[in-house]
C-alpha cells in the first residue's frame, strides 16, 4: 500500500457498515437496521446541524436581547466569528488526522515487513526447533494482531474525518448565512460598522426595559435575585444615558452613511469592485475616512452568483 495517498473512504451506510456492528449488535437487531437502510441515510443526509437561517433571526436576534439593527448586527458578527474561526480550526485537525492516517498505513507495512522477515526465519527452523517455532508463531499472531488494531484505527480515522467534512460545510453554511444577515441590517444601522460600543447605551437601554416590562406584565416569578438583577441593570444604564457616561458617538455617522451609499452602489450595479475606498467616498459625497469599508467582493453580489449560498 502506498503510504503517501490516503483516500477517506465516505461513510454511507452500506453492508460493510452494517456488518461491522457485530461487535456491539446481534443478528437480528443489525437485521432491522437493514430494513431502515433508505431512511437511515436519508436522515443522515437531511438531519440539521446547527441553526437554521429562521433560527438565527427568530432565536439568535431576538427583538428583547437585540432591540436595534445594531444590536443584531454586532451579535450577528459575534455569531459568525466563532463559526468562522471553528471552521479554520476543523480544517487544521483534519489535515493533522491526514497525516496521522499515512503514519497508521505506514506502521500497517512495517508490521507487515516483520511479519515476512518472520516467515523468511521460519523457513530455516528444523523439526527440533519447537520452542523456536512456538515463540514465532506467537510473534506472528502478534504482529497481525497489530495490523488488524491498525487497521480499525484507519477505519474509524477516515470516519471522522467524514464526520469533520459534514461539521465543515454546516459551519460554512452559518458563516454565509451570517453574512447576509449582516448584509441585511447594514442599511438599516444607525452607528456604523466599525465599533461595536457606539450603539449599546441606546440598545442596552431598551433591552432593560423590555426585559424588565416582560417580567412585570407577565407576572413571571423569577427569583429575588432575578429580579433584582434586571431592576438594577435597567436603572442604572438609564442613568448612566442620563448623566452622559453612556451616550452614542456621532462620529461614527459618516461610516453609517458611506454604508448605505455602497449599498446603493451594489443595488445600481455601478462597477465599485476593487475601487479604493477614497473612490467610493468621494463618489458618494461623504467625508474622507482612513477606514477601509470595501474588500473585495461584496457580500450581494457573492449571493447573486452563487446559487449554494442560501438565501
Amino acid at each position: 500500500m502506498d503510504s503517501t495517498k490516503v483516500e477517506i473512504v465516505p461513510s454511507g451506510i452500506n453492508d460493510e457498515a452494517f456488518d461491522k456492528l457485530n461487535f456491539v449488535l446481534n443478528p437480528d437487531q443489525i437485521e432491522v437496521l437493514r430494513k431502515m437502510r433508505v431512511n437511515l441515510e436519508l436522515h443522515r443526509e437531511t438531519t440539521q446541524i446547527f441553526r437554521s437561517e429562521v433560527e438565527m433571526l427568530f432565536s439568535v436576534l431576538n427583538d428583547t436581547k437585540f432591540p436595534t439593527p445594531d444590536a443584531k448586527y454586532w451579535q450577528a458578527v459575534r455569531e459568525q466569528d466563532v463559526h468562522f474561526s471553528n471552521l479554520v480550526t476543523l480544517n487544521y485537525e483534519f489535515e493533522t488526522e491526514v497525516i496521522k492516517i499515512k503514519n497508521l498505513y505506514d506502521m500497517i507495512r512495517k508490521n507487515q515487513v516483520k511479519q515476512k522477515k518472520l516467515e523468511r526465519d521460519m523457513l530455516k527452523l528444523t523439526a527440533e526447533d519447537l520452542l523456536e517455532r512456538e515463540e514465532a508463531e506467537i510473534e506472528y499472531s502478534m504482529l497481525q494482531n497489530k495490523i488488524d488494531t491498525l487497521q480499525v484505527e484507519v477505519q474509524k480515522a477516515q470516519y471522522f474525518q467524514e464526520e469533520r467534512k459534514r461539521v465543515a460545510s454546516n459551519r460554512w453554511r452559518e458563516v454565509v448565512t451570517w453574512e447576509k444577515i449582516c448584509a441585511d441590517l447594514r442599511p438599516q444601522m444607525k452607528y456604523g460598522i466599525l465599533s461595536y460600543e457606539h450603539h449599546q447605551p441606546e440598545s442596552y437601554g431598551l433591552r432593560m426595559e423590555r426585559q424588565e416590562r416582560i417580567m412585570i406584565n407577565s407576572g413571571a416569578k423569577g427569583s429575588p435575585s432575578e429580579a433584582i438583577n434586571i431592576s438594577s441593570q435597567n436603572a442604572m444604564v438609564h442613568k448612566l444615558i442620563e448623566n452622559g457616561t453612556l451616550k452614542p458617538d456621532p462620529r461614527e455617522f459618516p461610516i453609517e452613511r458611506a454604508t448605505r451609499e455602497v449599498v446603493k452602489m451594489i443595488e445600481s450595479g455601478n462597477n465599485y469592485i476593487n475601487q479604493p475606498t477614497t473612490k467610493i467616498l468621494e463618489e458618494s459625497k461623504v467625508p474622507k475616512i482612513s477606514t477601509q469599508i470595501v474588500q473585495g467582493e461584496e457580500v450581494d453580489t457573492i449571493f447573486s452568483n452563487n446559487p449554494q449560498i442560501p438565501r
